[in-house]
């Protein structure tokens, strides 16, 4: 077993599918921060029983003087990365979703300014606060999801037992323009993985592809043909400053919904 990958593990054997939503991008302490929305996916996730999330990075804005986007640094509010992250934190707290919560990704590009700076991770602060650091990962996280086991399909699973899903997961440092250089690298950072989930955010754009590859199966001398989702997750950030500068389109915000079943391995994005 190699311990290069970050694994998280959780069981949710009550449930006949689970939703989650990556939550990633907000860039809170940005004037252009969709707090309406935000909060929005926060109640779905507190008040439906299946919804769960994850957070995926560039959760605060947390420009800094001299850094990149030092121009919009006196726009922010809060302007200090300490005041910004204390406010999202607070934020969720109101919505009582700690248990909903599968996993922090870290690593992410505008925490990781401070990080440079003052050597000091904000993205591990958050997990810290919510009380969730035994679900935190950096830069990358492979999550072992276990949903259902009441109704599952017995032609295909053994009664009682649960449907198991990889999801891997990190922010990402993909660029590009156009629409397709965000699809083209959450597949080639999924190329690594024989995952069944593959998610990236940092692109602001929600999109889902999907393929299938043929895994050996050495113990029953046969070949096992294995489908894999790629999500590229939203943002909550509305269209100002950076996008504006550089000329990209708005993207809206907002995040995909991905669905797990319970009954029958199979898995779904609604965006």
């Amino acid at each position: 077993m190699t311990e290069e990958i970050p694994v998280l593990k959780k069981r949710l054997p009550d449930l006949d599918k689970v939703y989650i939503y990556p939550l990633c991008d907000l860039h809170y302490g940005d004037k252009s921060f969709d707090e309406k929305k935000f909060r929005g996916y926060l109640k779905i996730i507190a008040d439906v029983p299946e919804a769960y999330c994850i957070f995926n990075g560039d959760l605060i804005n947390c420009i800094t003087p001299g850094g990149v986007g030092g121009e919009d640094l006196w726009t922010q509010d809060p302007i200090t990365p300490q005041a910004q992250n204390e406010g999202i934190v607070e934020m969720i707290k109101e919505y009582d979703i700690t248990d909903k919560i599968l996993a922090v990704i870290g690593g992410s590009n505008h925490p990781g300014r401070a990080l440079k700076i003052l050597g000091h991770n904000y993205d591990r602060e958050f997990a810290k606060d919510l009380g969730v650091l035994d679900r935190y990962a950096e830069p990358i996280c492979m999550l072992f999801l276990g949903v259902g086991s009441r109704k599952v399909n017995t032609e295909t699973h053994h009664k009682g037992t649960s449907i198991w899903y990889s999801i891997v997961a990190t922010h990402g440092v993909m660029g590009g323009r156009l629409a397709g250089s965000s699809v083209n690298a959450t597949r080639d950072f999924g190329s690594v993985y024989a995952a069944d989930c593959v998610i990236t955010s940092h692109r602001h754009l929600d999109a889902a592809t999907r393929d299938e590859f043929y895994l050996p199966d050495l113990h029953n001398k046969s070949v096992t043909k294995m489908r894999r989702i790629y999500v590229s997750a939203g943002t909550f950030l509305g269209y100002s400053g950076y996008a504006q500068k550089k000329c990209l389109r708005p993207n809206g915000t907002g995040t995909p919904r991905i669905r797990f079943s319970g009954i029958t391995k199979d898995c779904h994005v609604s965006i």
